[in-house]
């Protein structure tokens, strides 16, 4: 049913917009599938093409919206494109991207319940529009989006605009587009994925897998400078991570969470973590607090302490988990989580919490969080 009816917005859109083959189009490309990613083999510049009627039909699509030549410059052709494609609703979005060079990106999200997209880097170059097929460049072709960003609801939406820049550096065309990962399952994720342009194809450069991008959840990733692509700033829930610290309460997509922000700088055709500091909040101060008393490091225990005494006291109201990771349950009140009071409930059906529901209370000193009270709750 979707694909025939991907056929029928196709063939509605070539009426609409003329049709006809762009002279962009490459021979069949060599790929290799490495880790569940497809990207370009690493020979010369070969362009993906669609291996599918559907993504063919997709394609087609967009280069009908490309003829006659769109107009020279990158907002005008959005603009173009953007009429175009989405003519009857048909759902595409479509991405400007700024620098010195020509680009547009567009995608067609996948249909409710697929969570595949179909992607496509539009550009200028030798006086003319190219096309070339990006899906095939995602991390995870099923499950990550090239402007997933500019489609998540609430916070995590972001400007189309906001989402890609193209640099020219040491003879390389470069460009940085803020992806995403997970948009099918709970704790999305923005990251920045580096391509790079090769004769007449876009090659995958830099992904985020294997590096600390793939701990955090429900990030937003922003470029940090006015233009350019070298540092971007990324705040994610460690929710997820392998934190230790992690399982002493039990979390989940709506909370609690403890937020990190981060700095990633380029370095040539990669980036690298440059910066990162947890975000100071009561709930991060205590999950450290009941971790530290755990593990049997009392000292560390009392430096969020505002009197150590206080050490005494939760030992007695049973704030010592053995064994680690017993994912007690706290309020479900977001204000708390960052100011307090934090109510830590008991009970075998609460994880097997405390003997008795615990209390804490926080004041807030030189921008931490410090623990000023604990009583049964």
């Amino acid at each position: 049913m979707r694909r025939a009816m991907m056929l029928a917005i196709g063939a509605a859109l070539l009426a609409a917009c003329a049709s006809g083959p762009s002279k962009s189009r490459t021979a069949t490309p060599a790929v290799t599938e490495t880790g569940g990613a497809v990207t370009p083999a690493a020979t010369s510049a070969v362009t993906p093409v669609p291996t599918t009627a559907e993504d063919a039909g997709m394609e087609q699509t967009v280069r009908a919206c490309m003829t006659p030549a769109l107009p020279d410059d990158t907002a005008g052709a959005e603009s173009r494109l953007d009429a175009c494609l989405n003519r009857g609703e048909a759902g595409f979005v479509v991405a400007p991207v700024g620098g010195p060079l020509p680009v547009v990106l567009i995608e067609r999200p996948g249909d409710p319940g697929l969570c595949r997209s179909v992607d496509f880097i539009a550009w200028r170059t030798g006086g003319e529009w190219r096309l070339q097929f990006a899906t095939p460049l995602l991390p995870d072709p099923i499950d990550d989006r090239l402007l997933g960003p500019a489609t998540f609801p609430g916070n995590a939406r972001v400007p189309a605009a906001m989402l890609a820049r193209v640099v020219s550096d040491a003879g390389s065309t470069l460009m940085t587009v803020l992806s995403s990962t997970a948009t099918c399952g709970s704790g999305p994720r923005m990251y920045p994925l580096l391509v790079a342009l090769k004769g007449d194809a876009w090659q995958l450069a830099w992904d985020p897998r294997g590096s600390e991008l793939t701990t955090l959840s429900d990030s937003r990733t922003d470029f940090v400078d006015a233009s350019g692509i070298d540092h971007v700033h990324v705040r994610g829930a460690l929710w997820g991570s392998a934190d230790p610290a992690g399982t002493i309460f039990a979390e989940s997509h709506p909370g609690p969470h403890r937020y990190v922000d981060q700095t990633w700088t380029r370095d040539g055709q990669r980036y690298v973590l440059s910066a990162s500091q947890v975000e100071p909040s009561a709930y991060n101060t205590l999950v450290n607090f009941v971790y530290r008393l755990s593990i049997g490091d009392e000292a560390g225990a009392a430096k969020p302490l505002a009197d150590p005494s206080l050490i005494d006291a939760a030992k007695r109201l049973g704030l010592i988990q053995q064994p680690l990771g017993r994912r007690w349950t706290i309020n479900p009140d977001p204000d708390a989580w960052v100011r307090g009071p934090i109510h830590i409930l008991s009970g075998p059906e609460w994880n097997g919490g405390p003997p008795q529901p615990v209390v804490v209370t926080f004041e807030q000193r030189e921008g931490h969080w410090l623990i000023s009270g604990i009583a049964p709750g």
